[in-house]
């Protein structure tokens, strides 16, 4: 019977559950391709307010070189920088990542509500997306008592920053909102 290397794959990206998954799933999609292991679960941190912080996929790979392999393959996906991957024993750890983010934070309580009526969130989302040109992206998001959460991911968070700041300064719905990099 062949032993498996139990590998952890800490991904120091802000992602709900469900965008978590959907990570799991492509990197089993690969190591199942690849015949270098299988995605045995995974986990996210939440902060006190529900907020997520960082996310964990579980694996078992075949072996050593197995690792070398995912660490390529997960900086092809693009991962935040601050993450690795570690054996379970904690013998090893190899950091991986090449992306930085940008947490948009959208006063979704403290507005007036006729600007929550004549605007729609989700159009500023997808106007901020576009301006940022393939610079970034959206990964997830979070609904939380005050702010809704946005976590873009790309090559460069000042880049980022510098396609949506006309936006962010002159759209109604961004006042009051706090910008900051995250990875």
């Amino acid at each position: 019977m062949n032993e498996y290397i139990e590998v952890r794959l800490n991904l120091q990206a802000r992602l709900s559950p469900e965008d978590r998954f959907e990570i799991e799933d492509a990197i089993d999609e690969m190591l199942q391709r690849g015949h270098l292991g299988e995605v045995t679960g995974g986990g996210t941190l939440m902060s006190a307010e529900g907020e997520p912080e960082e996310c964990d996929v579980d694996m078992n790979l075949i072996d050593k070189a197995a690792v070398e392999k995912v660490s390529a393959m997960v900086n092809r996906m693009g991962v935040p920088k601050g993450s690795s991957l570690i054996a379970g024993d904690d013998s090893f750890t190899i950091p991986v990542g090449t992306l930085e983010g940008l947490a948009f934070y959208a006063n979704g309580a403290e507005l007036s509500p006729e600007l929550y009526q004549a605007f729609d969130i989700n159009q500023l989302l997808d106007d901020m997306e576009k301006a940022m040109g393939g610079a970034g992206r959206i990964y997830s998001h979070w609904v939380g008592p005050v702010y809704l959460g946005v976590y873009f991911y790309g090559e460069s968070y000042s880049e980022m920053y510098g396609k949506i700041k006309a936006i962010v300064s002159s759209h109604p719905l961004c006042q009051k909102c706090r910008i900051e990099q995250i990875a």
